[in-house]
């Protein structure tokens, strides 16, 4: 127990770094290195990033600095974007969001599994966009992600948390679409799982749990208050009895471990020292604590 408070005492004190790196592939993002060196840069898949990608190839970048000086110079006016143009070319954002929620129906068809996960991949890259991430629910992506928490194989459910996280990541609209499509009992399901037991659980996949479920909550009040009524406080410091009693040290668990003290750290600032500190001391006298 006392090191179960020493845990969230830090919580209190450190800002850590919850969210995942953007552009990480499943397997980089929660390996413990932050931008590990040596990783190839994956290959751009939307549009208006292909086109900068293009461009910035092969443009003169001296060229380009002089034009930039005389506009902040007001001695050139800057030249418009013909947005026909660059969707006649690269395609317009919707449609490719379109394309890549068609992509992930067409995998799940054919129950081919890597292409879920490639498909899920592309579409967690598109829903970095907020705009991008308010429109997933016109192509029938949320229900379909929200679908496939549910899928057998880990690594579809990883990828699936992955999406439903960078979705609703400061977008109040998505936060309260999705928590109204019941998307909190199953994030808080598997972690109330793995605090009974996580000898036979993966930590990449616990670990993107956590980072969905701390973007649903994250400045949402609302959300706030159905995690409460939903026990989630409850959730929260049994999984980390469960993770400080836990010997395991290796670069996975120790994501989960660091995330999950940062979801700690939210939730006390979200709702305030005294309020967070009742409700989670209240869980651990209730039960929610293990031994130390």
């Amino acid at each position: 127990m006392a090191l179960l408070f020493a845990v969230l005492l830090a919580a209190c004190h450190a800002q850590i770094v919850l969210d995942d790196e953007p552009g990480a592939g499943l397997e980089d993002a929660d390996a413990g290195g932050e931008g590990g060196g040596g990783v190839e840069r994956k290959e751009a898949t939307d549009p208006m990033t292909r086109m900068l990608q293009w461009g910035m190839e092969n443009s003169d970048l001296s060229e380009m600095a002089r034009k930039a000086q005389l506009v902040r110079e007001g001695k050139m006016k800057p030249q418009p974007v013909d947005r026909e143009a660059m969707d006649a070319l690269f395609g317009s954002k919707a449609k490719f969001m379109e394309q890549c929620v068609v992509r992930v129906k067409d995998a799940v068809k054919a129950g081919e599994v890597e292409e879920i996960v490639a498909s899920l991949e592309d579409l967690e890259e598109q829903v970095t966009d907020i705009d991008n991430a308010g429109d997933l629910d016109h192509f029938g992506g949320v229900d379909l992600v929200m679908k496939l928490l549910g899928h057998k194989m880990d690594k579809v459910r990883q990828a699936s948390l992955w999406v439903i996280g960078t979705t609703v990541q400061s977008h109040p609209k998505m936060q309260e679409m999705l928590m109204a499509r019941g998307v909190l009992p199953k994030l808080l399901d598997p972690l109330r799982k793995a605090s009974k037991s996580l000898k036979k659980e993966d930590p990449r996949l616990l670990a993107k749990n956590i980072y969905a479920l701390s973007s649903l909550l994250r400045t949402c009040p609302q959300c706030i208050e159905k995690f409460t009524k939903a026990d989630g406080h409850k959730t929260v410091t049994s999984l980390l009895s469960a993770l400080a009693d836990d010997s395991r040290t290796d670069g996975p668990w120790t994501a989960v471990k660091r995330k999950v003290v940062a979801l700690v750290g939210d939730l006390i600032e979200e709702e305030g020292v005294e309020a967070s500190t009742q409700k989670l001391i209240a869980a651990l006298t209730a039960g929610g604590g293990g031994g130390g």
